[in-house]
């Protein structure tokens, strides 16, 4: 597995001292509030925010708007349908720089689209490359052809920008265990190959109030993950890393 960068504190999230922020991001029933474009959570001192366009890429079918919808916080639809035109989702989270004592905001502008749409329309993908800071490469466990997909996915989605942009892997099925196509060997090879973390995630849900799906120990690995490459990214565009 890639190691964490060392940019972010993990463990925040789960302190005592996260609970102010994270309690303003949170309705009752553990479910998250739902935020706008122009949104912005309304705490009771100023903290600072960046905010970030992150785009997603992967074969129809392999979970990206149900991953989403679980990192928002929201149920995870049982129909699979494929994405009309571009979707935006918004997703404000809070998490503390290592070496700061105040959190930050990180403003997140998940941009989505079907493989369908971009098909038939050629202005789609340039509109969501267009300014983009990060990239979500998705594939599933039980079908081995997105996993053997995400090349192509990286060089159509990334050009010439492979190296000014943020970049993370998610494996979604995770919880179907006797259907998975694609042997753990393999993951680790393909992060040595490509220095890339790949995370798994199970969106599975109960129902529409499902403490387990909505919880933020299960979303938090992976939005601390994004966030530490994206910061990870502009650290480097300013020489303040190599």
């Amino acid at each position: 597995m890639v190691a964490p960068l060392g940019l972010v504190d993990y463990a925040w999230t789960s302190s005592s001292d996260s609970r102010p922020y994270i309690n303003t991001i949170m309705y009752r029933h553990n479910i998250r509030k739902r935020y706008g474009y122009l949104d912005r959570p309304l705490f009771d001192k100023k903290i600072k925010e960046f905010t970030y366009k992150v785009i997603l890429s992967g074969k129809s079918g392999t979970g990206k708007t149900s991953t989403v919808a679980k990192l928002s916080g929201q149920e995870v639809s049982k129909l699979h349908r494929e994405t009309p035109g571009i979707e935006q989702t918004t997703i404000l989270w809070p998490c503390r720089l290592i070496g700061s004592k105040e959190p930050v905001i990180f403003k997140l502008k998940f941009c989505d689209a079907g493989e369908g749409c971009m098909a038939r329309f050629n202005h789609i993908l340039p509109t969501l490359k267009e300014n983009a800071d990060g990239v979500i490469f998705f594939f599933a466990m039980t079908d081995r052809s997105s996993f053997e997909d995400i090349p192509q996915q990286m060089s159509k989605v990334l050009g010439e920008q492979s190296s000014n942009i943020a970049k993370l892997v998610i494996a979604t099925k995770l919880d179907q265990h006797g259907r998975s196509e694609v042997p753990q060997k393999e993951l680790i090879e393909f992060e040595k190959q490509y220095n890339i973390p790949i995370i798994g995630v199970s969106n599975f849900n109960a129902g529409p109030v499902d403490p387990s799906h909505n919880a933020l120990h299960t979303s938090a690995p992976i939005l601390n993950c994004l966030c530490e490459r994206l910061w990870y990214r502009d650290q480097q565009e300013a020489g303040h890393v190599v």
